[in-house]
């Protein structure tokens, strides 16, 4: 039996992207032939709600409480699955600590603003606890505006973090797919939107290869 990959994506900060990230990934996984879940132990069950809106079989989505995900990982292990992804609630707790605890790497989305960028140090130290490695994930950045995405990255310096070499950028196309359950791949296969899931997804799948932008610590 192969163990699955686990990746936890975890935010405190709501809005962030948690759930257009993690649905993404999960169909990019199955759109390159592995069998994907998401589970989702948000109490609002965003994930949930886009699959019941979903028409196809995969990536099969579950709704449990974090004392059950070891228990659904061995079991979704034991059906064969490939990649399993975390999607986590918006505020820090027991639930955020154990994902990062039983996946392979945390992605931590994050909007290239200044509230947003200060509000992290919560997740990467949940990640420090959790001795899980982490890269953070821009989301919903502007589709215009280079500086914003440089000024962010500056802010980052004194956190000694990774950031992925690509992102999500505040796209329509994003809101509609979620909208009907899917990702943006299936949605508009040749828009701008899909080609950054799958850059995103392929960064995510492949860590740590390729190299990611890594932040020094200014210290």
């Amino acid at each position: 039996m192969t163990e699955p990959d686990i990746y936890a994506v975890i935010s405190q900060k709501g809005g962030s992207g948690k759930t257009t990230i993690s649905t993404n990934i999960a169909v990019e996984a199955c759109l390159a032939g592995k069998k994907t879940m998401i589970v989702d132990t948000d109490p609002q069950g965003s994930s949930g709600t886009w699959s019941d809106l979903r028409d196809r079989p995969f990536p099969e989505v579950i709704t449990t409480q974090p004392s059950r995900l070891p228990r659904e990982i061995g079991r979704a292990a034991q059906q064969g699955f490939e990649v399993i992804v975390f999607d986590t609630p918006g505020h820090t707790d027991m639930s955020m600590l154990t994902a990062a605890q039983l996946a392979r790497l945390v992605i931590i989305p994050c909007r290239p603003q200044a509230f947003d960028l200060a509000s992290i140090r919560m997740s990467l130290d949940v990640c420090l606890m959790a001795q899980t490695p982490s890269v953070i994930a821009f989301s919903a950045a502007p589709t215009r505006g280079h500086r914003l995405i440089g000024s962010a990255r500056a802010l980052l310096a004194d956190h000694d973090v990774s950031i992925l070499p690509t992102m999500l950028r505040q796209r329509t196309a994003f809101a509609h797919a979620s909208s009907y359950g899917l990702g943006a791949s299936e949605f508009a296969p040749r828009s701008p939107a899909a080609a950054e899931a799958q850059a995103l997804a392929a960064a995510v799948f492949a860590w740590p290869e390729p190299a990611l932008t890594v932040v020094p610590n200014s210290s």
